[in-house]
Protein backbone atom coordinates (compact mmCIF):
# COMPACT_ATOMS: atom_id res chain seq x y z
CA UNK A 1 0.00 0.00 0.00
CA UNK A 2 1.44 3.35 -1.00
CA UNK A 3 1.79 6.17 1.48
CA UNK A 4 -0.12 9.41 1.27
CA UNK A 5 1.41 11.89 -1.18
CA UNK A 6 3.97 9.35 -2.39
CA UNK A 7 4.79 9.56 -6.08
CA UNK A 8 3.47 6.81 -8.31
CA UNK A 9 5.74 4.00 -9.45
CA UNK A 10 6.00 5.39 -12.99
CA UNK A 11 6.97 8.88 -11.74
CA UNK A 12 9.59 7.52 -9.35
CA UNK A 13 10.96 5.28 -12.09
CA UNK A 14 11.24 8.27 -14.43
CA UNK A 15 13.21 10.23 -11.82
CA UNK A 16 15.66 7.37 -11.20
CA UNK A 17 16.07 6.72 -14.93
CA UNK A 18 17.01 10.33 -15.63
CA UNK A 19 19.21 10.43 -12.53
CA UNK A 20 21.34 7.74 -14.17
CA UNK A 21 21.64 9.98 -17.25
CA UNK A 22 23.48 12.87 -15.58
CA UNK A 23 20.55 14.94 -14.29
CA UNK A 24 21.11 16.39 -10.83
CA UNK A 25 18.71 16.84 -7.93
CA UNK A 26 17.72 20.40 -8.87
CA UNK A 27 17.21 19.52 -12.54
CA UNK A 28 15.00 16.57 -11.62
CA UNK A 29 12.91 18.77 -9.34
CA UNK A 30 12.44 21.26 -12.20
CA UNK A 31 11.66 18.85 -15.04
CA UNK A 32 9.89 15.77 -13.66
CA UNK A 33 6.19 15.39 -12.90
CA UNK A 34 5.06 15.29 -9.28
CA UNK A 35 1.72 14.93 -7.57
CA UNK A 36 -1.03 17.48 -8.08
CA UNK A 37 -0.01 20.70 -6.35
CA UNK A 38 0.80 24.32 -6.85
CA UNK A 39 3.77 23.67 -9.14
CA UNK A 40 3.05 20.14 -10.34
CA UNK A 41 6.72 19.29 -9.80
CA UNK A 42 8.40 17.19 -7.11
CA UNK A 43 10.33 19.14 -4.51
CA UNK A 44 14.04 18.66 -3.90
CA UNK A 45 13.18 16.96 -0.60
CA UNK A 46 11.01 14.46 -2.48
CA UNK A 47 13.83 13.65 -4.91
CA UNK A 48 16.36 13.29 -2.08
CA UNK A 49 13.97 11.03 -0.16
CA UNK A 50 13.61 8.85 -3.24
CA UNK A 51 17.41 8.74 -3.59
CA UNK A 52 17.69 7.66 0.05
CA UNK A 53 15.07 4.90 -0.22
CA UNK A 54 16.23 3.60 -3.60
CA UNK A 55 19.93 3.92 -2.76
CA UNK A 56 19.62 1.98 0.50
CA UNK A 57 17.64 -0.69 -1.35
CA UNK A 58 20.33 -0.89 -4.03
CA UNK A 59 23.05 -1.27 -1.38
CA UNK A 60 21.20 -4.19 0.25
CA UNK A 61 20.34 -5.73 -3.13
CA UNK A 62 23.94 -5.67 -4.38
CA UNK A 63 25.28 -7.00 -1.09
CA UNK A 64 22.99 -10.03 -1.30
CA UNK A 65 22.97 -10.61 -5.06
CA UNK A 66 26.66 -10.18 -5.89
CA UNK A 67 27.90 -13.34 -4.18
CA UNK A 68 29.64 -16.50 -5.43
CA UNK A 69 30.34 -14.79 -8.76
CA UNK A 70 31.73 -17.11 -11.48
CA UNK A 71 34.44 -14.70 -12.64
CA UNK A 72 37.97 -15.66 -13.70
CA UNK A 73 39.53 -12.32 -14.65
CA UNK A 74 39.26 -9.14 -12.58
CA UNK A 75 40.61 -5.62 -13.09
CA UNK A 76 40.71 -3.16 -10.16
CA UNK A 77 41.39 0.56 -9.95
CA UNK A 78 40.36 3.63 -7.97
CA UNK A 79 39.05 7.11 -8.75
CA UNK A 80 38.45 10.12 -6.53
CA UNK A 81 35.43 12.31 -5.91
CA UNK A 82 34.68 15.33 -3.74
CA UNK A 83 32.08 15.37 -0.97
CA UNK A 84 30.81 18.65 0.43
CA UNK A 85 34.10 20.56 0.22
CA UNK A 86 37.07 20.75 -2.15
CA UNK A 87 40.76 20.39 -1.35
CA UNK A 88 41.68 23.96 -2.30
CA UNK A 89 39.20 25.32 0.24
CA UNK A 90 40.94 23.31 2.95
CA UNK A 91 44.33 24.68 2.00
CA UNK A 92 43.19 28.29 1.89
CA UNK A 93 41.62 28.02 5.33
CA UNK A 94 44.45 25.87 6.76
CA UNK A 95 41.98 23.30 8.03
CA UNK A 96 41.12 19.65 7.70
CA UNK A 97 37.93 18.47 6.07
CA UNK A 98 35.09 17.81 8.53
CA UNK A 99 34.21 14.18 9.03
CA UNK A 100 32.36 12.86 5.98
CA UNK A 101 33.63 15.61 3.65
CA UNK A 102 36.65 16.18 1.43
CA UNK A 103 38.22 13.76 -1.05
CA UNK A 104 37.00 10.17 -1.10
CA UNK A 105 38.31 7.34 -3.25
CA UNK A 106 36.09 4.84 -5.06
CA UNK A 107 37.66 1.40 -5.39
CA UNK A 108 36.09 -0.84 -8.04
CA UNK A 109 36.67 -4.23 -9.63
CA UNK A 110 35.26 -5.38 -12.99
CA UNK A 111 35.18 -8.64 -14.90
CA UNK A 112 36.44 -7.76 -18.42
CA UNK A 113 34.65 -10.78 -19.94
CA UNK A 114 31.10 -10.27 -18.65
CA UNK A 115 31.63 -6.52 -17.86
CA UNK A 116 29.99 -7.02 -14.45
CA UNK A 117 31.07 -4.85 -11.51
CA UNK A 118 32.23 -7.38 -8.94
CA UNK A 119 33.06 -5.27 -5.86
CA UNK A 120 33.24 -1.64 -4.79
CA UNK A 121 34.29 0.39 -1.77
CA UNK A 122 34.28 4.09 -0.82
CA UNK A 123 36.91 5.42 1.56
CA UNK A 124 40.47 6.68 1.69
CA UNK A 125 43.42 5.57 -0.40
CA UNK A 126 45.59 3.99 2.28
CA UNK A 127 46.41 0.42 3.24
CA UNK A 128 43.37 -0.06 5.48
CA UNK A 129 40.90 0.76 2.69
CA UNK A 130 42.86 -1.41 0.23
CA UNK A 131 42.54 -4.38 2.61
CA UNK A 132 38.81 -3.76 3.06
CA UNK A 133 38.29 -3.62 -0.69
CA UNK A 134 40.38 -6.71 -1.49
CA UNK A 135 38.73 -8.70 1.32
CA UNK A 136 35.29 -7.83 -0.09
CA UNK A 137 36.47 -8.81 -3.58
CA UNK A 138 37.67 -12.19 -2.34
CA UNK A 139 34.38 -12.83 -0.50
CA UNK A 140 32.38 -12.28 -3.70
CA UNK A 141 34.38 -14.50 -6.07
CA UNK A 142 33.64 -18.23 -6.27
CA UNK A 143 37.09 -19.50 -7.31
CA UNK A 144 40.64 -18.57 -8.19
CA UNK A 145 40.91 -15.31 -10.11
CA UNK A 146 43.47 -13.41 -12.12
CA UNK A 147 43.72 -9.87 -10.78
CA UNK A 148 45.27 -6.87 -12.52
CA UNK A 149 45.80 -3.52 -10.80
CA UNK A 150 47.98 -0.48 -11.27
CA UNK A 151 51.19 -0.07 -9.29
CA UNK A 152 49.62 1.56 -6.25
CA UNK A 153 51.59 0.09 -3.33
CA UNK A 154 48.54 -0.38 -1.11
CA UNK A 155 47.35 -3.22 -3.37
CA UNK A 156 50.49 -5.30 -2.85
CA UNK A 157 50.14 -5.83 0.89
CA UNK A 158 46.35 -6.22 0.69
CA UNK A 159 46.44 -8.87 -2.04
CA UNK A 160 49.22 -10.76 -0.29
CA UNK A 161 47.47 -10.82 3.08
CA UNK A 162 44.01 -11.75 1.72
CA UNK A 163 44.79 -14.17 -1.12
CA UNK A 164 48.29 -15.42 -0.31
CA UNK A 165 49.44 -17.62 -3.20
CA UNK A 166 45.89 -18.51 -4.28
CA UNK A 167 45.74 -15.86 -7.01
CA UNK A 168 47.28 -14.92 -10.34
CA UNK A 169 48.25 -11.31 -9.80
CA UNK A 170 49.98 -8.79 -12.06
CA UNK A 171 50.35 -5.02 -12.16
CA UNK A 172 50.69 -2.49 -14.94
CA UNK A 173 51.91 1.08 -14.79
CA UNK A 174 50.44 3.77 -16.98
CA UNK A 175 52.09 7.06 -17.73
CA UNK A 176 50.50 10.32 -18.76
CA UNK A 177 53.21 12.92 -19.30
CA UNK A 178 51.08 15.90 -18.29
CA UNK A 179 48.38 14.20 -16.21
CA UNK A 180 49.83 15.42 -12.93
CA UNK A 181 50.11 18.98 -14.19
CA UNK A 182 46.54 18.99 -15.48
CA UNK A 183 45.17 17.65 -12.17
CA UNK A 184 47.02 20.33 -10.22
CA UNK A 185 45.76 23.08 -12.52
CA UNK A 186 42.21 21.80 -12.43
CA UNK A 187 41.78 21.46 -8.69
CA UNK A 188 43.95 24.32 -7.45
CA UNK A 189 43.05 26.92 -10.05
CA UNK A 190 46.73 27.80 -10.57
CA UNK A 191 47.83 27.78 -14.22
CA UNK A 192 51.28 26.45 -14.98
CA UNK A 193 53.49 28.60 -17.27
CA UNK A 194 54.01 25.78 -19.77
CA UNK A 195 51.49 23.15 -20.88
CA UNK A 196 52.96 20.23 -22.88
CA UNK A 197 51.11 18.68 -25.75
CA UNK A 198 48.36 16.31 -24.62
CA UNK A 199 49.24 12.66 -25.06
CA UNK A 200 47.12 9.58 -24.52
CA UNK A 201 47.73 7.59 -21.37
CA UNK A 202 49.69 4.47 -22.21
CA UNK A 203 50.80 1.33 -20.40
CA UNK A 204 54.43 0.90 -19.46
CA UNK A 205 55.68 -2.52 -20.60
CA UNK A 206 56.41 -5.14 -19.56
CA UNK A 207 53.82 -5.78 -16.82
CA UNK A 208 55.01 -7.05 -13.44
CA UNK A 209 53.87 -10.54 -12.39
CA UNK A 210 53.59 -10.63 -8.60
CA UNK A 211 51.90 -13.97 -7.93
CA UNK A 212 50.93 -17.12 -9.83
CA UNK A 213 50.93 -17.42 -13.62
CA UNK A 214 48.58 -14.80 -15.06
CA UNK A 215 47.63 -14.78 -18.74
CA UNK A 216 49.68 -12.00 -20.34
CA UNK A 217 46.88 -11.19 -22.80
CA UNK A 218 44.60 -10.34 -19.85
CA UNK A 219 47.02 -8.09 -17.96
CA UNK A 220 45.45 -4.67 -18.44
CA UNK A 221 43.28 -2.14 -16.63
CA UNK A 222 41.67 -0.65 -19.73
CA UNK A 223 38.19 -2.01 -18.96
CA UNK A 224 37.89 -0.59 -15.45
CA UNK A 225 39.23 2.77 -16.66
CA UNK A 226 36.63 2.74 -19.44
CA UNK A 227 33.94 2.11 -16.82
CA UNK A 228 35.16 5.07 -14.78
CA UNK A 229 34.81 7.22 -17.89
CA UNK A 230 31.17 6.07 -18.29
CA UNK A 231 30.55 6.72 -14.59
CA UNK A 232 31.80 10.31 -14.83
CA UNK A 233 29.73 10.85 -17.99
CA UNK A 234 26.47 9.37 -16.64
CA UNK A 235 26.46 10.65 -13.06
CA UNK A 236 26.91 14.40 -12.86
CA UNK A 237 28.13 14.28 -9.26
CA UNK A 238 31.30 12.55 -10.46
CA UNK A 239 32.00 14.90 -13.38
CA UNK A 240 35.17 16.96 -13.09
CA UNK A 241 34.83 20.69 -12.33
CA UNK A 242 31.11 20.23 -11.70
CA UNK A 243 28.80 21.86 -9.15
CA UNK A 244 26.97 18.52 -8.87
CA UNK A 245 29.46 16.95 -6.47
CA UNK A 246 27.85 15.05 -3.58
CA UNK A 247 27.06 17.13 -0.52
CA UNK A 248 27.05 14.13 1.88
CA UNK A 249 28.99 10.89 1.90
CA UNK A 250 25.92 8.69 2.32
CA UNK A 251 24.29 10.17 -0.79
CA UNK A 252 27.47 9.53 -2.77
CA UNK A 253 27.29 5.86 -1.73
CA UNK A 254 23.59 5.68 -2.55
CA UNK A 255 24.00 7.20 -6.01
CA UNK A 256 26.96 4.93 -6.71
CA UNK A 257 25.03 1.82 -5.64
CA UNK A 258 22.09 2.81 -7.86
CA UNK A 259 24.39 3.24 -10.84
CA UNK A 260 26.09 -0.13 -10.26
CA UNK A 261 22.68 -1.81 -10.03
CA UNK A 262 21.58 -0.02 -13.21
CA UNK A 263 24.81 -0.95 -15.00
CA UNK A 264 24.83 -4.61 -13.91
CA UNK A 265 21.15 -5.51 -14.19
CA UNK A 266 19.41 -3.01 -16.49
CA UNK A 267 21.72 -1.46 -19.04
CA UNK A 268 22.38 -3.33 -22.29
CA UNK A 269 26.14 -3.31 -22.87
CA UNK A 270 27.03 -2.46 -26.45
CA UNK A 271 29.82 -5.06 -26.61
CA UNK A 272 28.11 -8.13 -25.16
CA UNK A 273 24.58 -7.13 -26.38
CA UNK A 274 22.99 -7.97 -23.00
CA UNK A 275 23.29 -6.95 -19.37
CA UNK A 276 26.50 -7.84 -17.51
CA UNK A 277 24.50 -9.79 -14.93
CA UNK A 278 22.96 -12.02 -17.62
CA UNK A 279 26.34 -12.49 -19.29
CA UNK A 280 27.87 -13.55 -15.97
CA UNK A 281 25.00 -15.98 -15.35
CA UNK A 282 23.81 -14.44 -12.08
CA UNK A 283 20.42 -13.34 -13.48
CA UNK A 284 18.01 -14.61 -16.13
CA UNK A 285 16.25 -11.45 -17.28
CA UNK A 286 16.63 -7.70 -17.68
CA UNK A 287 15.43 -5.68 -14.70
CA UNK A 288 13.32 -2.54 -15.07
CA UNK A 289 12.91 0.41 -12.75
CA UNK A 290 9.33 -0.69 -12.06
CA UNK A 291 10.67 -4.05 -10.84
CA UNK A 292 13.17 -2.25 -8.66
CA UNK A 293 10.51 0.03 -7.17
CA UNK A 294 8.72 -3.11 -5.96
CA UNK A 295 11.83 -3.90 -3.93
CA UNK A 296 11.88 -0.33 -2.58
CA UNK A 297 8.24 -0.60 -1.48
CA UNK A 298 8.81 -4.00 0.11
CA UNK A 299 11.76 -2.66 2.07
CA UNK A 300 9.76 0.39 3.21
CA UNK A 301 6.87 -1.82 4.33
CA UNK A 302 9.26 -4.07 6.26
CA UNK A 303 10.70 -1.03 8.02
CA UNK A 304 7.24 0.20 8.97
CA UNK A 305 6.37 -3.22 10.34
CA UNK A 306 9.56 -3.25 12.38
CA UNK A 307 8.73 0.15 13.81
CA UNK A 308 5.27 -1.03 14.77
CA UNK A 309 6.81 -3.96 16.61
CA UNK A 310 9.08 -1.63 18.56
CA UNK A 311 12.34 -2.84 17.04
CA UNK A 312 13.32 0.60 15.80
CA UNK A 313 12.55 2.12 19.20
CA UNK A 314 14.88 -0.37 20.89
CA UNK A 315 17.68 0.51 18.46
CA UNK A 316 17.24 4.21 19.17
CA UNK A 317 17.42 3.58 22.91
CA UNK A 318 20.61 1.56 22.45
CA UNK A 319 22.11 4.37 20.38
CA UNK A 320 21.17 6.93 23.05
CA UNK A 321 23.01 4.87 25.65
CA UNK A 322 26.16 4.94 23.53
CA UNK A 323 26.15 8.65 22.71
CA UNK A 324 29.69 9.97 22.32
CA UNK A 325 30.01 12.92 24.66
CA UNK A 326 32.44 15.75 24.11
CA UNK A 327 35.56 15.71 26.22
CA UNK A 328 36.60 18.65 28.33
CA UNK A 329 39.19 21.13 27.14
CA UNK A 330 42.75 19.81 27.09
CA UNK A 331 46.09 20.73 25.65
CA UNK A 332 46.47 19.61 22.04
CA UNK A 333 49.04 16.81 21.79
CA UNK A 334 51.10 16.67 18.59
CA UNK A 335 50.57 13.66 16.35
CA UNK A 336 53.38 11.27 15.49
CA UNK A 337 53.25 12.14 11.78
CA UNK A 338 53.03 15.52 10.03
CA UNK A 339 51.84 16.19 6.49
CA UNK A 340 53.53 19.14 4.80
CA UNK A 341 51.42 20.50 1.92
CA UNK A 342 52.95 22.98 -0.52
CA UNK A 343 50.44 24.89 -2.60
CA UNK A 344 52.87 26.52 -5.02
CA UNK A 345 55.12 23.48 -5.51
CA UNK A 346 52.06 21.23 -5.67
CA UNK A 347 53.11 18.33 -3.49
CA UNK A 348 52.34 16.71 -0.14
CA UNK A 349 55.08 15.12 1.96
CA UNK A 350 54.86 13.03 5.12
CA UNK A 351 57.38 13.44 7.99
CA UNK A 352 57.66 12.19 11.49
CA UNK A 353 56.80 15.10 13.75
CA UNK A 354 60.22 14.79 15.37
CA UNK A 355 62.05 14.95 12.02
CA UNK A 356 64.94 17.42 12.03
CA UNK A 357 64.08 18.44 8.45
CA UNK A 358 60.57 19.57 9.40
CA UNK A 359 60.50 23.28 10.16
CA UNK A 360 59.03 24.33 13.48
CA UNK A 361 57.13 27.31 12.12
CA UNK A 362 53.36 26.73 11.77
CA UNK A 363 53.33 28.05 8.19
CA UNK A 364 56.11 28.68 5.70
CA UNK A 365 55.45 31.81 3.68
CA UNK A 366 56.87 32.45 0.22
CA UNK A 367 56.22 34.77 -2.68
CA UNK A 368 54.62 31.96 -4.68
CA UNK A 369 52.24 30.67 -2.06
CA UNK A 370 51.86 29.03 1.35
CA UNK A 371 52.87 25.70 2.84
CA UNK A 372 50.84 24.17 5.62
CA UNK A 373 51.34 21.41 8.19
CA UNK A 374 48.76 18.92 9.46
CA UNK A 375 49.45 16.43 12.25
CA UNK A 376 48.09 12.88 12.36
CA UNK A 377 48.31 10.07 14.90
CA UNK A 378 48.98 7.21 12.44
CA UNK A 379 50.80 6.81 9.15
CA UNK A 380 47.63 5.64 7.36
CA UNK A 381 45.79 8.77 8.51
CA UNK A 382 48.65 10.95 7.29
CA UNK A 383 48.74 9.07 3.98
CA UNK A 384 45.00 9.51 3.41
CA UNK A 385 45.20 13.20 4.31
CA UNK A 386 48.11 13.72 1.89
CA UNK A 387 46.15 12.07 -0.93
CA UNK A 388 43.17 14.33 -0.16
CA UNK A 389 45.25 17.40 -0.97
CA UNK A 390 47.47 16.09 -3.79
CA UNK A 391 46.02 12.92 -5.32
CA UNK A 392 48.92 12.39 -7.73
CA UNK A 393 52.01 13.77 -5.97
CA UNK A 394 52.58 12.38 -2.47
CA UNK A 395 55.96 11.50 -1.00
CA UNK A 396 57.57 10.73 2.35
CA UNK A 397 60.71 12.11 3.96
CA UNK A 398 63.68 9.95 2.98
CA UNK A 399 65.45 10.80 6.23
CA UNK A 400 62.86 9.89 8.84
CA UNK A 401 60.63 7.48 6.88
CA UNK A 402 62.57 6.40 3.82
CA UNK A 403 65.91 4.93 2.93
CA UNK A 404 67.60 5.69 6.25
CA UNK A 405 64.76 4.74 8.57
CA UNK A 406 62.38 2.03 7.33
CA UNK A 407 58.83 1.94 8.62
CA UNK A 408 58.06 -0.67 11.23
CA UNK A 409 55.10 -1.93 9.20
CA UNK A 410 57.34 -3.30 6.45
CA UNK A 411 56.24 -0.97 3.70
CA UNK A 412 59.79 -0.68 2.38
CA UNK A 413 61.26 2.56 1.14
CA UNK A 414 58.91 5.37 1.85
CA UNK A 415 59.27 7.32 -1.38
CA UNK A 416 58.19 4.40 -3.56
CA UNK A 417 55.32 3.36 -1.28
CA UNK A 418 53.01 6.14 -2.28
CA UNK A 419 53.47 6.89 -5.97
CA UNK A 420 52.11 4.92 -8.85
Amino acid sequence: MSMVNQLSTSKRSAILRDMMERQGINALARTKDGNTGQSGRPSQVTVLKLLADAGDTAIDFLDQKMRDLPVRYVEADEMFAFVGIRGLTLLKNQMRAPKGQGVFWIWMAIDPVSKVIVAWHVGGRGNADAKTFIADLKARCAGRIQLTTDSHRAYFEAVGSEFGDDIDYATVKKQDDNEQQLVVEEYTGVKMPYRPKKRAKREMHPPVVRSGTPDENRITTNHIESFFQKLRQNLGRFARKSALHSKTLINLKRALALYIYHYNFQRIHTTIKTTPAMKAGIDDDIWTWDNFMDLVDERAEAQRAARREGAMQMERQAEDENVIRLKGPRDEQPGEYTVMVSLHQKYAKIHRTSCAHLRDTPGRQSKRGDSHKFQCETFDAAQNLAYDFMPDDVDVCKICLGEYNRLDTGRGKGGSDLKH
